[in-house]
């Protein structure tokens, strides 16, 4: 786990998605999202996939000049672009069990998500980052507004995710287990 309380937004906030570039993952809304205003932003999305050259198009098409498409990472690097960003955005159509946000929770990244489940497993909606329709792009927009332009939001949403992402340690989920063992153990001793 990564907190550091000196987190800060930069003049031109940055915006990180990390994912396969595929249809799942949704990112026209993003982009969508960003429509005339994403010279407000540094928006880089990480991952490769089957979408990129579509993807590269619609951005390109949208007039998009600060969307960069970075290509895969993971490691060192990852962890870099995780440090170096101010919102996690993943605007996926569905999601299981989205690992993804909890390493961006896990680095005190506010998240603005898809309201959909795994996603809202995850994001506690107005507390760890913000939860928008799956095909609203200004309601999107207006969370990444509202994280972004008030550094008490951001503040007080980074340190809640980071709280939050705690709660996925190994550690605390094998304590979980070990307490519902018990609990068990003794359900069939007095049985």
């Amino acid at each position: 786990f990564y907190n550091d309380s000196r987190r800060i937004i930069h003049a031109r906030p940055r915006l990180l998605f990390v994912g396969r570039l595929s249809v799942q993952k949704n990112i026209p809304l993003l982009l969508d999202a960003l429509d005339g205003f994403s010279d407000r932003f540094e928006t880089l999305l990480v991952g490769d996939g089957e979408l990129e050259l579509q993807l590269k198009e619609l951005a390109r098409g949208l007039g998009l000049n600060n969307v960069r498409f970075y290509g895969r990472s993971d490691g060192e690097d990852l962890l870099r672009l995780f440090r170096q960003a101010d919102v996690f955005v993943l605007p996926s159509e569905r999601e299981g069990m989205p690992l993804v946000l909890l390493e961006a929770m896990a680095m005190g990244l506010p998240t603005v998500a898809t309201d959909i489940p795994g996603n809202r497993d995850l994001v506690v909606d107005g507390e760890t980052g913000m939860l928008v329709g799956i095909g609203e792009p200004q309601e999107m927009r207006r969370a990444i507004v509202d994280i972004t332009s008030n550094d008490a939001v951001f503040r007080r949403m980074s340190k809640a995710a980071f709280d939050r992402a705690k709660e996925y340690s190994w550690e605390r989920i094998g304590e979980e287990f070990e307490r519902l063992y018990d609990r068990l153990g003794r359900r069939q001793s007095k049985g």
